[in-house]
């Protein structure tokens, strides 16, 4: 195939990850408030959250596809649309009535526009010159959480039942203001989100692509499978695969924030301000301040510090009295902190498989990003199971304070993981896998 090197605004490739923002965004902050509302248990919200992450834990071995046939900013669109439709009929549904069903169709709407992702890396790694690949990727960080965040913030604000826009009224009396609205319905809400995922990708059409070379299915995926066990010998691969797989930097933690607001006495303006507006702006700055600290110290200790400084604010919270200014505290400091995870993480993947461009680069990024959604599916279950360990509990232990006990004891772990790795291999700065 051959590339082009032309001048594409690497914000370009931001809009592309809108869509993958919001409806990760939709799983992670709306899905968890509307279930609770409809009486369902955080327990079982943790494993329906668990469940929406499946597809991006093994979108690895799928990926391919989108090497073959059409072009890549083709995939993108149609991928988007069909996902757009699966989030519709969800919404849509009866809860908990059609829970079942429900779930199905958030399961496919995230694996459908999860493989945005490779069109993504494949459309970067071909029009993007190597001095440029740094802020592409920044750029598909930012749309990606913060499109996502400004998504759930407008869900959210439709899915409740009127009330404050803006509620910082736990900082000074006077910040907040007032928007009464009528209850959306059911389809005005589907039609909303579905926009959302649809029109941002329509950005793509502003990339340059030539034709994919003709490669049968066959020779895809064994060209795949062979990249995947070139990676897996390297020693920067299987350590990277390791330190992608723990649970250090996870921060699952917040996605499920929204679902525990009750317990914390917490108003629905309030959540819908910190999960929503809050979020994106935290993360946008947890993410400019990681990424100015990944370019000044070792990647990999900067990876543990962003897991270390994930487990203090769990801890923090947990140790804090259950009230709403807690949880307005807690949760803004937890979310500047995931900013700062998800840039460690990003320029961590990027320093191992460096400025290859292609199908290899490609194969390789989404091995890491898979073992990373991994580890975001398990332990996003081991906090719920947190939650349901002490929720029948009246004394200083109870539901929440499980959840973040179990969130900081995951992150510690991933800490030991990574320092070990680091003591006795050595690893090699900026280590390419050949």
């Amino acid at each position: 195939m051959t590339s082009i090197k032309r001048h594409v605004p690497e914000w370009v490739f931001g809009l592309n990850a809108v869509p993958f923002g919001v409806i990760g965004a939709f799983g992670g902050a709306v899905m968890p408030f509307v279930l609770r509302q409809k009486g369902i248990g955080v327990e079982r919200i943790a494993e329906i959250s668990a469940v929406c992450m499946l597809p991006s834990t093994f979108q690895f071995l799928w990926a391919p596809m989108v090497d073959m046939g059409i072009r890549r900013k083709s995939w993108l669109i149609l991928l988007c649309f069909l996902g757009a439709l699966c989030a519709y009929v969800a919404i849509t549904l009866p809860l908990p009535e059609r829970l079942d069903l429900y779930v199905v169709l958030l399961v496919a709407a995230q694996g459908l526009i999860g493989l945005t992702t490779s069109c993504n890396g494949g459309l970067m790694a071909m029009t993007l010159s190597a001095d440029r690949l740094g802020r592409g990727g920044a750029w598909l960080n930012i749309g990606n959480l913060v499109a996502g965040a400004l998504g759930a913030y407008v869900i959210l604000l439709l899915v409740g039942s009127g009330g404050d826009l803006i509620d910082l009224r736990f900082i000074h009396p006077s910040f907040y203001v007032e928007w009464k609205h009528a209850p959306f319905s059911q389809h005005t809400i589907a039609l909303v989100v579905s926009a959302m995922l649809m029109f941002p990708a329509l950005a793509v059409l502003m990339v340059p692509e030539v034709e994919c070379e003709s490669r049968s299915p066959r020779k895809v995926f064994g060209d795949t499978f062979h990249d995947i066990w070139t990676t897996l010998k390297s020693r920067a691969g299987w350590t990277g695969i390791i330190v992608c797989f723990s649970p250090v930097g996870t921060a699952v933690a917040g996605g499920l924030f929204s679902g525990m607001a009750l317990d914390y006495h917490a108003s629905d303006q309030m959540v819908t301000t910190i999960n929503g507006l809050g979020s994106a702006i935290l993360t946008a700055i947890g993410c400019y301040i990681g990424g100015r600290i990944c370019d000044v110290m070792n990647r990999r200790l900067a990876y543990a510090l962003a897991g270390g400084l994930t487990a203090l604010c769990a801890m923090g919270m947990m140790f804090a009295p259950m009230t709403p200014l807690t949880y307005a505290v807690g949760a803004s400091a937890y979310l500047l902190v995931t900013g700062f995870c998800y840039s460690a993480f990003y320029a961590f993947v990027l320093e191992i498989v460096g400025n290859q461009q292609g199908r290899a680069a490609s194969t390789r990024y989404t091995l890491f990003t898979a073992a990373a959604n991994g580890a975001i599916l398990y332990v996003t279950r081991f906090d719920g199971k947190g939650y349901d360990l002490f929720k029948a509990s009246t004394g200083f232990w109870n539901g929440p304070r499980g959840l973040l006990a179990f969130d900081a004891i995951a992150n510690v772990a991933g800490i030991a993981i990574l320092l070990t790795l680091i003591l006795l291999l050595k690893p090699q700065k900026a280590e390419v896998i050949a």
